[in-house]
């Protein structure tokens, strides 16, 4: 089959090159930030999911541990609290379930760091969406 197109006469508009690397480059960044912007969604759902159960493991062991009674003593007897503020904090201290108190301090902090990137990631998708 003929190509009846003659090449010579075909001309390429100035920077149409950088145009189309451009536009690449754009489409690329795109690209990453819809992966970015579900993987911080999955992330945050995911640490969503896990506030509750958490959240029933640190009450649980609060309650079971006493920490809750020594801890209202403060606001029922403050006087007595006040004068042996020693022997209180070490019993506040020693009836603290550490480890609950970790696994929910640490589920906090994902939390909020789930927040600050799906609000990161979400501005700038939502930007791409506008200009495309």
């Amino acid at each position: 089959m003929e190509n009846n197109i003659d090449k010579s006469t075909i001309e390429i508009p100035e920077g149409l090159f950088a145009k189309v690397l451009a536009r690449l480059d754009l489409e690329r960044k795109a690209l990453s930030m819809r992966r970015r912007f579900f993987m911080a969604g999955a992330f945050f759902l995911g640490v969503v999911g896990s506030v509750t159960p958490v959240w029933k493991i640190f009450a649980a062991d609060i309650s079971r541990s006493g920490f809750s009674q020594y801890f209202s003593l403060l606001f029922s007897d403050s006087k007595t609290v006040f004068v042996n503020w020693q022997d209180y904090s070490l019993g506040l201290l020693e009836s603290l379930p550490i480890l609950s108190t970790v696994l929910f301090l640490a589920t906090v902090l994902l939390f909020l760091v789930a927040i600050k990137y799906a609000a990161k990631y979400s501005k700038g998708f939502s930007a791409h969406r506008l200009t495309n």
